[in-house]
């Protein structure tokens, strides 16, 4: 919550009242309920698992416990499957120790929120909070295991829970536990043989537990397993995965999720994502930070961080746009440029035009780059990276908010109404509320959040509601009169035939524009986070930017 509320202070100038609903949403979210029974799969969140705090194995899979959820390792496969976390039904994501029972075949996961399981032919994880195991907020629960009676959950403080194995019911509290309880793996008992091993990729290890990667940044291990075929699986403190082979003394370093949990803007290309945030406050499991890419067909992840990047060194990534090319990245230190081809990075200070270096919006075609700040647009000849004009090609102190392209022609939604650019910036076109042509430099009473082309015109937000600019009759019509988003702050729309998303201050909306029918999305359905920054359709899912990571929705199966 205090990364969102940041960020609406800081790149969107909200009134006090916007904060206000802010911060009264978390209590709401507890109370809701999802708009229908999803199944698992449908809903995924992608969170960083790089600090990883338990391991267990199944005789098909191996689970790893992380910061970010749980993660699925195919032990015949070789692969990482989709993270586990709340869009599946867990309490919590920040998960402390697993522990798989062989006898019911049961997954069960303690965390911050309680404790969680899993009956395979359930359709949902069940939940236990920690008012039903009659434990304090400061009470953890910091090892979990099972005998042939009971799964017994040690406490932080001393003393033992014990659960029903098939029902999960409190069956009572003992000082110690039973006898041959099989326990969950939270820590490195192999760590005696780590020194003898061989990592790969410039990694190096050492036998106090540490592991030093090829920027010279120092990890412990967190967790060690090995199996007894000799197959090596744990994890280091914000480091990533370990997978090895004990046999051959080998291992490896996987990093899985985003950089930042935080994620305000993504772009697509060629089936990667590539996608960023811009709250400066580090997750609770790593202060690592930058750009993360997600290559989606081999289930991969690739950084570019701020730490060892000049042009993105605060972190601090408000907008991504990508083209085969290149990426135009708007932070807090101007525009920055990356050349897939070449692999390097450009950075281009705009305070020299305007009064501010944070570049909020950026919009890229073939030729040209637009950048747009809370005071004014800069445009850049590509692949030149040369700004075209000396100063804004909008009036000086025009906040941009949004910015998409319909053919040639650059649509701009900012806090002085619409405007249309043609031709490089030559051709400028203003409008007002009723999309009738003023002169750019007169001020008008309507501000644009965000804007998409559709099908038959634009659509953007007018006073938040929605409404949409037919460029075949020259009409404007209001698309749906929907009372609960009237008092929701939309941050971006997105269209896809009949369908629009709309990304708020609280959850997505997803309407169906030849009747105006509409759900309101939220983490009670699987959203990772509260606030929905950006929204996009690609391939068969739907996309969301959140302040909890990372989130794509199965919709097609539900509403076409």
């Amino acid at each position: 919550m205090l990364n969102l509320i940041k960020k609406v202070k800081e790149n969107l100038g909200l009134s006090v009242l916007i904060l206000i609903l802010l911060s009264v949403v978390h209590p709401q979210e507890r109370s809701r309920t999802p708009n229908r029974i999803y199944n698992i799969g449908d809903w995924i969140t992608y969170r960083n698992c790089n600090y990883v705090t338990s391991v267990c194995e199944s005789p098909e899979y191996v689970f790893f416990g992380t910061s970010g959820g749980i993660l699925p390792f195919h032990k015949f496969r070789k692969s990482f499957e989709e993270p586990i976390t709340r869009s599946d039904g867990l309490a919590d994501d920040f998960i402390s120790c697993l522990y798989y029972d062989k006898s019911t075949g049961y997954l069960w996961a303690c965390h911050e929120a309680g404790v969680s399981y899993r009956n395979p032919s359930d359709r949902r994880w069940n939940n236990i909070s920690t008012q039903e195991l009659s434990l304090s907020r400061l009470e953890r629960l910091v090892r979990i295991g099972g005998d042939n009676h009971y799964i017994w959950a040690q406490l932080r403080s001393g003393g033992f829970l014990k659960l029903d194995k098939l029902t999960g019911m409190w069956a009572g509290k003992e000082e110690v536990s039973g006898d041959g309880v099989k326990w969950g793996v939270v820590s490195y008992e192999h760590l005696y043989s780590f020194g003898s091993f061989t990592m790969e990729g410039n990694y190096q290890c050492f036998s106090d537990g540490t592991v030093v990667d090829p920027m010279l940044r120092k990890f412990y291990v967190s967790v060690l397993y090995i199996n007894p075929s000799g197959n090596v699986f744990g994890g280091l403190s914000g480091g990533g995965l370990l997978l090895g082979d004990e046999n051959v003394k080998l291992l490896r370093v996987h990093e899985f999720g985003p950089l930042d949990n935080n994620v305000s803007t993504f772009a697509f290309l060629d089936g990667n994502v590539y996608m960023g945030g811009n709250s400066n406050i580090s997750n609770l499991a790593s202060n690592r930070k930058g750009i993360s890419c997600f290559n989606t067909t081999e289930n991969t992840w690739q950084y570019f961080e701020s730490e060892f990047t000049l042009e993105i060194r605060n972190g601090i990534i408000n907008k991504i746009s990508v083209n085969p090319d290149f990426m135009a990245v708007g932070t807090s230190q101007g525009v920055a440029l990356y050349n897939f081809k070449k692999g390097f990075w450009q950075l281009r200070n705009v305070d020299r035009f305007l009064p501010s270096n944070n570049v909020t919006s950026i919009a890229l075609n073939d030729t040209l780059l637009f950048a747009g700040t809370d005071y004014g647009l800069l445009v850049f000849s590509i692949p030149e990276f040369v700004p075209v004009h000396k100063t804004s090609i909008l009036p000086v102190y025009t906040r941009v908010n949004d910015m998409v392209f319909s053919g040639d022609t650059l649509w701009v939604a900012t806090n002085n109404g619409l405007y249309a650019i043609e031709d490089y910036g030559e051709k400028i076109h203003h409008f007002d509320m009723y999309l009738t042509k003023i002169d750019p430099a007169e001020p008008v009473a309507f501000s644009v959040n965000a804007i998409e082309v559709g099908d038959h015109g634009i659509i953007f937000s007018k006073r938040n509601s929605l409404c949409q600019y037919d460029f075949r009759n020259g009409k404007l019509l209001e698309l749906s009169d929907i009372a609960e988003i009237k008092n929701k702050y939309i941050f971006d729309i997105k269209s896809n035939g009949n369908y629009i998303c709309v990304g708020t201050n609280d959850g997505a909306f997803l309407i169906r524009i030849n009747d105006g029918y509409y759900e309101h999305l939220t983490m009670a359905d699987g959203l990772g986070g509260i606030a929905v920054y950006e929204v996009d359709f690609y391939k068969d899912y739907l996309w969301f930017a959140t302040d909890g990571g990372l989130t794509k929705f199965r919709w097609r199966k539900y509403y076409e």
